[in-house]
């Protein structure tokens, strides 16, 4: 089945909320995706946007900041699904800000992405 263009705001709204109610839920549990692009959003026959690529995820806070693993795989995220902070590897920064901050950020981008991109909505990707 070939998904709706871009352009279609149902489809795009569904999929964008899926994706956040799964980061809320990481976010809530202490814990950050990290790496939130169009390429860890699989879209289903049925529409359904499911989240993937968790190997990046790991606790995040405001205490603790990013972990080795968060770190060790900063090369793997796109580089337009990272924030400034997390691109210039600025640690205060991000552990200030937490996993919320940091997939928020990316998450806006995937909208962005969503919305404005015309590849998206293409090869089963994010609609």
């Amino acid at each position: 089945a070939e998904l709706p263009p871009s352009g279609s705001a149902p489809t795009a709204a569904y999929a964008v909320h899926s994706v956040l109610s799964s980061l809320s839920f990481l976010n809530a549990s202490g814990q950050c995706h990290g790496n939130v692009t169009p390429d860890a959003v699989h879209v289903t026959e049925s529409g359904v946007a499911k989240l993937f690529d968790y190997y990046v995820t790991c606790p995040f806070d405001e205490r603790s900041g990013p972990t080795d693993l968060f770190r060790s795989h900063e090369r793997a995220v796109a580089s337009a699904f990272r924030s400034p902070e997390r691109a210039r590897a600025d640690l205060q920064a991000l552990t200030s800000q937490g996993a919320k901050g940091q997939d928020s950020w990316s998450a806006a981008a995937l909208i962005r992405y969503v919305y404005m991109d015309p590849r998206a909505g293409t090869g089963r990707k994010v609609p």
